[in-house]
């Protein structure tokens, strides 16, 4: 039988805060990490910047969601999967 864990949250504050608290709970779960970060060919700053552009039209705040994210993780931007 295929098993499925998943998780619900409620999370309060700005963005960053809020990416902040997804951070602490990906810390928490190292298992998770993975899943978020790509280390191996990172992307050129013209795409980071392009998607970043593209998510920040379509999806204000998640661009400061991610940097709190990234803050609490001590990992780069440029290497969360969200802009691949």
């Amino acid at each position: 039988m295929y098993q499925v864990k998943g998780y619900f949250s409620s999370l309060k504050g700005s963005y960053y805060e809020i990416g902040k608290q997804q951070g602490e709970f990906v810390k928490q779960n190292p298992y998770l990490i993975p899943q978020f970060i790509h280390e191996e060919n990172v992307i050129s700053n013209n795409h980071w910047t392009e998607s970043r552009n593209i998510l920040n039209k379509h999806c204000p705040g998640i661009n400061e969601e991610i940097e709190g994210f990234c803050e609490v993780l001590k990992i780069p931007s440029k290497n969360i999967m969200y802009y691949y």
